[in-house]
């Protein structure tokens, strides 16, 4: 498993084609109950430590619909956004790896900007959200068809 952030398919929702050269930093905030449970353990590093995610939202097998806790935590990543206009969020989209890498990048994809579409409907500018399609890369578990790896990590960063 790889430790780094790695950005193989990289959008900014602003659509200026730009790559995220550089891994986010976190400021103090409380992640949102959920009642999901998610291994966090595997938490993406900078370099220099490990960042600890705003909130991982889990997705079901081969879907990109966000079910009643997701959509509360996409929404208050959005609430945490307004409180803090100096940030934009990472949201870091990962599959397992059933299916094949095209398929599972495309996934990935349909997952963040469904997440997207939630922080756009509370209000928060496209270009203050940046999208980075792990797909089956970096996957946050072992096992590589285990439910951890079936999700969306936001991370904020300036």
């Amino acid at each position: 498993m790889k430790t780094k952030l790695s950005t193989i398919l990289v959008t900014t929702c602003a659509l200026t084609g730009a790559i995220a050269e550089a891994s986010p930093s976190a400021p103090s905030f409380e992640p949102s109950s959920s009642a999901r449970t998610v291994d966090t353990s595997t938490a993406a590093s900078d370099g220099r430590g490990a960042i600890e995610p705003l909130d991982v939202i889990a997705f079901e097998f081969d879907s990109a619909a966000l079910d009643g806790a997701s959509v509360e935590q996409a929404r208050q990543a959005g609430r945490w956004l307004a409180a803090h206009p100096d940030y934009k969020l990472v949201i870091e989209s990962h599959t397992d790896a059933a299916g094949s890498a095209q398929y599972n990048a495309a996934l990935a994809h349909r997952r963040g900007w469904s997440i997207v579409a939630e922080l756009v409907g509370v209000g928060i500018p496209l270009s203050r959200i940046v999208l980075v399609n792990e797909g089956e890369n970096n996957l946050r578990a072992r096992a590589p068809l285990a439910a951890a790896n079936r999700v969306a990590v936001l991370y904020p960063t300036k």
